[in-house]
């Protein structure tokens, strides 16, 4: 996904910015989330017991340095006012192109993909400024991450669920976009491990090779099958049968070619 500064610099970014979309229904609409990206990477484990892990937005999350909040863009009354607010807070003001407002998990994937971005402009930047090597320690973020998440995923709503794997599949199109091995295994694990946890076959083996194999058809898979898992909880089965006929004509033409 491309993002376009309308407020900042992207060879600098503040680590905190509006996000903004256009209503593809209608252009005078305007769609919004507020990105972060936390200085201090935060293990979420240390100061929630598990129980409480699915109050928590995005709670499956160990790692919560980036973020959207709201997960997916709201209406806003104007693009006057993200200007006036990013003004006074001194915020970048970032757009990211037109999106369906009534499907809410292309929403949710959009609003991560621009995360995503922001992040590794930001990242870059703070490498750039030989800012890098703030304490953290990976092994200890890792250790004893399988069974957080196991307790989790039990506690967790099938919505709840879902907007993890969303969260997740974000997380690692980040990882093989970045090329980041650690982290591409990292987010299968946690994605594997989640789908035990889903009532239903949710294919979540596709949405991985999707995310892997990286091509423009391959994308639109994966948004394709998340958008599955979403009608299925849903039980949206008119939704369900066209999605899956979409995936079924793509799937065709791909073994075709």
């Amino acid at each position: 996904m491309d993002i376009t500064f309308d407020r900042g610099n992207e060879d600098s970014p503040k680590g905190h910015a509006f996000l903004y979309f256009r209503s593809s229904m209608d252009a005078s609409e305007v769609w919004a989330s507020y990105l972060v990206i936390l200085p201090i990477t935060v293990d979420i484990a240390k100061y929630a017991p598990p129980f409480l892990m699915s109050l928590i937005p995005d709670g499956g999350m160990k790692d919560m340095s980036s973020f959207a909040f709201p997960p997916a863009p709201e209406q806003v009354a104007s693009f006057e006012l993200i200007q006036r607010l990013a003004d006074m807070r001194d915020d970048d003001v970032l757009f990211a192109g037109t999106v369906n407002t009534s499907d809410l998990p292309a929403m949710m994937l959009a609003a991560g993909d621009a995360v995503d971005k922001y992040a590794e402009l930001f990242n870059a930047a703070v490498e750039q400024a030989g800012l890098t090597g703030a304490a953290s320690d990976e092994g200890a973020l890792e250790e004893g991450s399988v069974g957080i998440n196991e307790v989790m995923y039990g506690l967790m709503s099938d919505g709840d669920k879902l907007n993890e794997l969303t969260t997740l599949v974000g997380k690692l199109r980040f990882a093989v976009d970045s090329n980041e091995e650690a982290l591409i295994r990292e987010a299968e694990a946690d994605i594997g491990l989640l789908s035990q946890h889903l009532k239903f076959d949710h294919k979540t083996d596709r949405i991985v090779q999707g995310v892997k194999m990286g091509s423009d058809d391959a994308r639109r898979l994966t948004m394709l099958y998340v958008q599955r898992c979403y009608y299925i909880v849903q039980e949206d089965y008119i939704m369900l049968g066209k999605v899956e006929e979409q995936i079924a004509a793509i799937e065709e033409e791909a073994r075709e070619g």
